[in-house]
C-alpha cells in the first residue's frame, strides 16, 4: 500500500471525523437522532447540485450545503421538539428512511444509483483545515455558555429549566449545529469521490456514527474524532487476515466496549483537562 492510498484512507477519516462532531454535539443536549446521516446527505446533494449545475464555487457550494443541511436538521428538531429518548430516536430513523426513498424516486437526483458527475476538488489538506479549525471552536464551545447549556439539558433537564434555560430553543440548536457539520462533511465528501448514492445515508451510516462517539467518549470531542480515524483505517489494516477481518474487527469494537464502557476518553479525563486549562 502506497503513500497514495493512505491519504485516500485519512481523507475518508478526517470527512468521518467531522461527521462525527456533528452526532456528538447534538449527543451532547441528551439527544440520541438517528438522522444525521441524513444531514450528511442533505449537504451532499445540495453542494454537489450547486457546483455541477449551478456552477457555484466549490468553498461556497459546500457552505450553501451545510447551511441547507442546518436548516433542514432545525425544521426537523422544530417539529419533533416535544419527543425525547427512543421515541425522538425513531422518528429521525423515520425521516432519514423517507428521505432515502424519495431521493431513489427522484430522477433530477439520480434516482437509486446517486447524484454522479460532481468535480472531485476536495483534498486531504482541505478536510485537515476545516477539521483543525473545528477543533479550535470546540475548545471554545466546551467552556462557552452555550456548551454549558447543552450539558445542562442533558444532565438535568428540569434544573437547566428551572435556571432559564430554552429547552426547546436549545435542542433545536443542538440539531441545527449538528446539522451544518454533518453537512460540511458530506459537502467535502461528494467533490472527493464525485457522487453520493441514497443507501449511502441509511441506518448503517447512522450506525458508524453512534459508534464514534460511543466508542470514542461521549463527554470529550476528541474521543470521536480519534475513533473516526481509527475505524476507517482499521478495517483496512485487517485487510492481511483476508476473511477473518469482519470477526476481528467485531471483536476488538466489543472489547473495547466492555473495558472501556464510558469510551476511550471518558468524563475522568474531560475534567482534568478542564482543571489543566484553568
Amino acid at each position: 500500500m502506497d503513500i497514495g492510498y493512505w491519504q485516500h484512507i485519512a481523507t475518508l477519516g478526517g470527512i468521518q471525523a467531522i461527521l462525527a462532531l456533528g452526532f456528538y454535539i447534538t449527543f451532547l443536549s441528551g439527544q440520541f437522532s438517528a438522522a444525521h446521516a441524513a444531514f450528511m446527505g442533505v449537504g451532499a446533494y445540495a453542494a454537489g447540485l450547486m457546483s455541477s449545475r449551478l456552477g457555484l464555487p466549490f468553498p461556497l457550494a459546500v457552505l450553501l450545503g451545510a447551511l441547507t443541511a442546518a436548516l433542514t436538521a432545525a425544521l426537523l428538531a422544530g417539529l419533533l421538539r416535544q419527543l425525547s429518548g427512543m421515541i425522538l430516536t425513531i422518528a429521525t430513523l423515520a425521516f432519514a428512511e423517507i428521505l432515502i426513498v424519495v431521493l431513489k424516486n427522484n430522477a433530477t437526483l439520480g434516482g437509486s444509483l446517486g447524484l454522479t458527475g460532481v468535480a472531485l476538488q476536495t483534498t486531504l489538506w482541505q478536510v485537515l483545515a476545516v477539521l483543525l479549525v473545528l477543533v479550535l471552536a470546540f475548545l471554545r464551545f466546551e467552556d462557552s455558555r452555550l456548551g454549558i447549556s447543552f450539558r445542562a439539558v442533558r444532565d438535568e433537564t428540569t434544573g437547566a429549566a428551572a435556571m432559564g434555560i430554552d429547552l426547546a430553543r436549545t435542542r433545536i440548536m443542538a440539531f441545527a449545529l449538528g446539522g451544518f457539520l454533518c453537512g460540511i462533511a458530506g459537502g467535502l465528501q461528494v467533490h472527493y469521490l464525485g457522487v453520493i448514492e441514497p443507501d449511502e445515508i441509511g441506518f448503517y451510516a447512522t450506525v458508524a456514527l453512534m459508534m464514534f462517539v460511543v466508542v470514542g467518549g461521549r463527554d470529550y470531542f476528541c474521543g470521536p474524532i480519534l475513533a473516526a480515524f481509527v475505524f476507517t483505517a482499521l478495517p483496512e489494516l485487517l485487510r492481511v487476515t483476508s476473511r477473518g477481518r469482519v470477526a476481528i474487527f467485531s471483536f476488538i469494537l466489543i472489547m473495547i466496549v466492555i473495558l472501556k464502557p464510558a469510551g476511550v476518553i471518558p468524563r475522568p479525563v474531560y475534567w482534568r483537562w478542564r482543571r489543566a486549562r484553568k
